[in-house]
């Protein structure tokens, strides 16, 4: 693969601190599913792996996790986000991890036509994968896959192939939306969004009832030069519960179109614990206690702003995602 060129780049943020509990192997069956799906498909892939604030006394991620297979499409880049980068942002004590801010470094230093933001405990369904290796990707949209929890049992699956068979039949619960025509509309989910923004004006009321932003952090898939033109996630230095649904809202705001993929194009979540949908109301109220993050009604009022002005919100420079400072790099594969 041309090092300096390819139609999709996948970017993710980790660091090796074992959020949520087994974290590492929940990395591991990531990149072992992605390099299995890409042989598969014969689909060339540049991961942009963002290692952020890494703990002094751990092993780097590039050393302990897998590297793909001779002959495999897949590249992996590993870029290191030191401390000194990570404490420049409010909260740094408490939240190891800005998870969005770490993307937009991805995504700035991607080399993709089209760039996926996800999650490194997940896993892509063969029919997705079969989607973006067709590589029929259109620049003017945004597009948008469901998320399916699974139980962490699919850690003791003896192969990639395995593992997704287990997952499509063992869904705990699915996040997001499904395209008209399909039947089931998640209606009670559809409601509570319908109530939350009822004070809107009635054109910005429907357009946001109908951006599916549930668990949008785990994919949402753009053209990079739409990435630039949003200016990635806004950097805040807050927990990321909402900040991935801003960066969905603002999309919409600069006028792309929304295409939320029929459901067999999922992902497969790894359940764990601390997850936010695996959290009790009273350990989520606990949860956001120590972690500072974005307030519901904060969120659709930005949005109504954004979509009435047609443009981002005005909160990164230019130099978002770091542009212009150099991290330490290893790449792996290609």
């Amino acid at each position: 693969m041309n090092p300096d060129a390819c139609k999709l780049s996948i970017v993710v943020a980790s660091r090796h601190d074992d959020h949520g509990g087994g974290m590492l192997e929940r990395m591991r069956w990531f990149i072992r599913g992605l390099d299995h799906q890409v042989r598969q498909f014969g689909m060339p892939v540049e991961l942009v792996f963002v290692e952020w604030n890494p703990p002094e006394d751990m092993t780097r991620l590039h050393a302990v996790l897998p590297r793909p297979q001779a002959g495999s499409p897949l590249r992996i880049r590993y870029v290191t986000v030191p401390e000194s980068v990570h404490r420049r942002w409010r909260h740094a004590e408490v939240i190891p991890l800005f998870q969005m801010i770490a993307k937009n470094v991805g995504i700035r230093r991607s080399r993709g036509e089209f760039v996926l933001c996800t999650n490194i405990d997940l896993l892509l369904s063969d029919p997705l994968c079969g989607f973006l290796a067709a590589g029929k990707l259109d620049p003017g949209a945004f597009y948008r896959a469901n998320r399916c929890d699974v139980p962490r049992d699919i850690l003791a699956a003896d192969s990639p192939a395995s593992a997704l068979v287990y997952a499509s039949a063992h869904v705990i619960r699915r996040l997001g939306d499904v395209p008209w025509g399909y039947g089931k509309s998640f209606a009670s989910v559809r409601r509570l969004k319908r109530a939350m923004i009822q004070w809107f004006q009635p054109d910005t009321r429907d357009l946001i009832h109908r951006l599916d932003t549930d668990a949008c952090g785990d994919f949402t898939l753009m053209a990079k030069s739409a990435w630039e033109r949003i200016r990635g996630y806004p950097e805040l230095g807050l927990y990321s519960i909402h900040v991935d649904t801003l960066g969905c809202m603002a999309a919409a705001a600069c006028g792309y179109r929304q295409v939320v993929l029929p459901p067999e194009l999922c992902t497969y979540h790894i359940d764990h614990d601390s997850g936010w949908m695996s959290m009790t109301p009273a350990e989520k109220l606990k949860f956001s206690e120590q972690r500072p993050t974005l307030d519901w009604m904060v969120i659709c009022e930005s949005a109504r702003w954004m979509l009435e002005h047609q443009q981002p919100l005005p909160v990164n420079d230019a130099h978002w995602g770091c542009l212009g400072e150099d991290f330490e790099e290893q790449v792996i594969g290609g």
